[in-house]
């Protein structure tokens, strides 16, 4: 026996290029996803400092998020388990889409509010212990803005509808990567952003307790670049990372010595990788091992990357 119930979450981002109602045209369907202007954006706006002309004490439509765009989903689940636990994982996931297609900073959150779906018909639903909402993320650094327009928001879609039933069905080191990855983008610290990436290395390149930097910066170099000095260049930064992640670790150090600028190529490289896997995946081709990934790179005569002037 299983129960629906009616989610809704507000999208959070770092507008790109000054200020834009929202992207058009909305609402936007996606796979189990509703994405669409709140009716409460304009006492969002205000409370940002905009003079937007909101209607002196206008009480906001709680149902709904304040915010300038929300997400709506149905959520399915089986007797005995919890939704709002259900809710979090089906908008985490989500939320990893939305940091893998490009970067920059955005965020989703569940509203508190709920209704159960009887024969489509919503009704309110109250637990009186809910599942508490994850803290907006706090981080110690700048991240960079995220664009979010007409020509991106089409992109996305577009992006997501390639990826998501390979998510859905994966329950791997692929979506185990793009966890880490989309957690290191709500990091408190640049060293835990490193961990956190660096993690996600592991997650596609690694095996196990033999998973050395070594042979995971070669992996993930030759996954991302054809023969040559860019390759080089990725293999030699990929190792200082690994090791400076075991520092942090082991607590031989509190901060890394890599920038911000550093951490940002190294997201760059980590999102590369995680969309690779997933074009495995979708052409038929998934690496649920490393002997298969280190037969596609090294051994194949057909692999990534065939010699010059060979297709």
């Amino acid at each position: 026996m299983t129960e629906t119930y009616l989610f809704r979450a507000k999208l959070e981002f770092e507008w790109a290029e000054g200020f834009k109602r929202s992207p058009q045209p909305l609402p936007v369907r996606f796979g189990p996803f509703k994405l669409d202007e709140s009716p409460n954006y304009e006492l969002y706006l205000e409370e940002r400092g905009y003079e937007f002309g909101a209607k002196e004490g206008k009480q906001p439509k709680w149902e709904y998020p304040v915010s300038l765009l929300y997400v709506e989903s149905e959520i399915i689940v089986k007797a005995g388990e919890y939704p709002e636990y259900a809710a979090d994982q089906t908008f985490e996931q989500l939320e990893g889409m939305l940091r893998l297609f490009q970067e920059g900073h955005i965020y989703l959150r569940r509203h508190p509010h709920l209704w159960h779906l009887e024969e489509g018909v919503p009704k309110p639903e109250f637990f009186f212990v809910p599942q508490p909402i994850k803290p907006e993320p706090a981080t110690l650094y700048e991240r960079r803005p995220y664009r979010l327009d007409d020509e991106t928001l089409g992109e996305f879609v577009d992006f997501f509808n390639s990826y998501w039933d390979v998510l859905r069905r994966e329950s791997g080191r692929l979506r185990n990567a793009l966890h880490r990855f989309s957690a290191s983008c709500e990091a408190r610290t640049l060293a835990d952003r490193l961990t956190e990436l660096v993690i996600a290395l592991d997650a596609l390149f690694g095996d196990g307790a033999d998973s050395l930097a070594y042979k995971i910066a070669l992996r993930c170099a030759s996954l991302l670049y054809p023969p040559g000095e860019a390759r080089e260049r990725a293999f030699k930064t990929i190792k200082k990372v690994y090791g400076e992640r075991s520092e942090l670790l082991h607590g031989a150090k509190l901060d890394t010595k890599f920038p911000p600028e550093e951490i940002c190529q190294l997201e760059g490289d980590v999102r590369r990788a995680i969309v690779k896997f997933f074009n495995e995946h979708k052409a038929g081709r998934p690496i649920n091992k490393v002997e298969e990934l280190d037969r596609l790179l090294f051994f194949e005569e057909k692999g990534l990357w065939p010699p010059e002037g060979k297709s």
